[in-house]
């Protein structure tokens, strides 16, 4: 079932059906910020989420018998207990917030050394609500921390000669300028950089990584394996790619409206097939000498200006047949060497 704005708003509303009720648990059960782009912070909190809908008696009953297949609670009281529940978990909530602890195994906020830095304090946080968590730092930058994930950090950046930033999960970035310590954004096999700009790192899978830039300019490198070539892109505002850091592949890359002519250009790639959109030839050349271990040769200015579409079983060697097919299309001679 796709999900669209239209049906986020009756689900919130309590007039979707059952089905449809159905479809949105289960997508907010494997991703809990699925629905962020569906509508604004205002609208999630003024929505009436706790009205009835059709089926949702039927819904506590199989949510009751998963975590308790042996107790025959009745579907009342499973609803009560959910409901002092909420209550304590907010209150607990605004306790932390206006009263954080000063224990040092405070998970939430934890003052410890950084490995890069042994003379700087850090700060540790970890966002384990619903919520959004939004953070500031000592040079002003901004960071939005996803439900789910975990963010460290030096408590003063002033002493260093780079901002070192150690995440775990997903968190948008707005950079504070400065030109005097580069803002890098370590993640698991994947080290993003910035001056001044916003971006999104979003380690959705184990040895999977996705970079969104927003505004200004990033490079993102991949932590190399033994096996494998690092990795290293630069971005242009509403560009994002997708890395798999294991294997040293970029398995998807985006370009949002990057043309005159307002296209939409994106590669994806997995264990079956390859597939090109209105992507630049240039872009086209990086990702098969990324992914395959080739070094691509052709005449200067050759590829300028210049468009690839298409599909293709994936294979050890596709990268023949997909130069084939460009030199054919574009009238022009790349030639390829194995590394």
């Amino acid at each position: 079932m796709k999900i669209t704005k239209q049906l986020v708003d009756r689900y919130l509303q309590g007039k979707c059906t059952t089905a449809e009720a159905s479809a949105i648990e289960t997508l907010l059960e494997t991703d809990p910020t699925a629905l962020d782009d569906f509508l604004p912070e205002e609208e999630w909190l003024n929505s009436p989420i706790d009205r009835h809908y059709e089926g949702q008696d039927e819904a506590y009953k199989r949510l009751t018998q998963q975590i308790y297949p042996k107790a025959k609670t009745h579907i009342r009281y499973l609803g009560v207990a959910a409901s002092i529940a909420a209550i304590f978990i907010l209150l607990f909530g605004i306790y932390r917030q206006q009263y954080p602890s000063i224990n040092p195994s405070d998970r939430r906020m934890t003052v410890i050394n950084d490995s890069i830095h042994p003379s700087a304090s850090s700060l540790y946080y970890i966002n384990s609500g619903y919520e959004n968590m939004v953070l500031t730092t000592s040079d002003g930058s901004t960071i939005t921390l996803y439900p789910h994930s975990e963010i460290r950090y030096a408590e003063d950046f002033a002493p260093l000669s780079e901002r070192v930033l150690h995440l775990k999960g997903r968190a948008r970035f707005d950079v504070a300028k400065d030109k005097s310590r580069p803002f890098h954004v370590v993640s698991q096999g994947i080290v993003t950089t910035a001056l001044g700009t916003i971006f999104v790192v979003d380690e959705f899978k184990d040895s999977k990584t996705r970079v969104q830039l927003l505004e200004g300019s990033i490079q993102v490198v991949s932590q190399r394996k033994v096996d494998a070539e690092k990795v290293t892109k630069t971005f242009k505002p509403m560009e994002e790619v997708t890395i798999d850091h294991q294997q040293g592949q970029i398995i998807e890359e985006k370009k949002i409206n990057n043309t005159l002519h307002n296209r939409e250009a994106y590669f994806t790639q997995n264990a079956q097939r390859l597939h090109f959109k209105n992507l630049a030839l240039h872009d086209v050349v990086s990702i098969l000498q990324q992914n395959y271990g080739i070094d691509l040769q052709y005449p200067a200015q050759s590829l300028d200006g210049k468009y690839y579409s298409g599909t293709f079983p994936e294979s050890d060697q596709v990268y023949k047949d997909i130069i084939k097919e460009i030199n054919y299309l574009h009238h022009i001679n790349i030639t390829y060497t194995k590394k």
